[in-house]
Parts: structure tokens; sequence; C-alpha cells
């Protein structure tokens, strides 16, 4: 799995080999938004993890995974949070009604993507990471690339 413990922000190629950054309504470029959570989250998450801040409209935000060939027992795992800024706490009202963070699933290297997962205001993600898992098994036999996709407004 991938480790996020030295992501700063700017640096996901170096910590986890075939992954990147991008923007935009399709991956591109190679940066993005997704930021290290800070030292106070870390401390209350138990690791680092990447974030996005949802606070500034129009933001399409990408982290995508290197190419892997899928079969029947591929599951993508990770865990989700949702907390106010750069803090610990819960984010009283959660996300706002036009902020997303979706599983995408791209099986032409990356011109198409297919969203398999979206976690939003009404999934009542909370300020304690919540295990997820994805069942990829649909894609089995197929190379695909696997992306974290977070959409504001």
């Amino acid at each position: 799995g991938v480790n996020f413990n030295s992501f700063t922000g700017a640096n996901l190629p170096a910590v986890a080999e075939g992954w990147k950054e991008q923007k935009g309504a399709v991956p591109s470029g190679n940066a993005s938004e997704w930021v290290s959570c800070n030292a106070t989250q870390s401390t209350a998450f138990g690791s680092t993890t990447a974030m996005v801040n949802f606070i500034v409209a129009d933001k399409k935000e990408w982290i995508v995974g290197p190419p892997v060939t899928a079969d029947a027992n591929t599951f993508l795992k990770f865990k989700t949070a949702v907390t106010t800024h750069n803090q610990a706490t819960n984010y009283a009202s959660g996300m706002g009604v036009d902020d997303s963070l979706n599983v995408m699933v791209s099986n032409n290297c990356g011109p198409n993507w297919s969203r398999v997962a979206a976690y939003t205001k009404s999934s009542g993600l909370n300020n304690q990471l919540a295990q997820q898992s994805i069942d990829l098994s649909s894609y089995a036999g197929q190379s695909i690339l696997v992306a974290f996709f977070a959409t504001e407004g």
C-alpha cells in the first residue's frame, strides 16, 4: 500500500512511485492542491494523510495512481475523515453540499474516467479515519488507473 507519512504536498512521485498529482475536469499537469495534513491532524489520526481544503470554489484536484492489472480479488482500501481546516476537531456541518471526494477508474490510460465511489455531505464522514473498501473486480483482466478526485463548487 501507499504510505503518506513522508508526503509534503509536492513530492508524491518520490513518496509513492508512479503516483502523481494533477488538476482539471480531466487530470492534467503535475501539481494539485492536495497537501499533507498538519502536525495536529497527524497526531490525532496516528499517521500523515493527504488532504484538500474544500473552502475555495471550483477545485478539481486529482491524485492518480500507476497502472495496475485488476483481478477478481482487487480492492482499493483507504481511510477518510472530514475535519475543520488544519484542525483535528469535527467539522460541525461536514462537507458542503457542493463538495465531493470521488474514487475514479480509467481503463484507457486516462482519457475517460468512471466514478466507482463518491463521498459527499450525505456520506456522514466525521473527524475519525474510517476504513473504506472499493471492489474493483469488475475490471478483472484490465489495466486500470485509480484516482482520488476532490471537487468543490
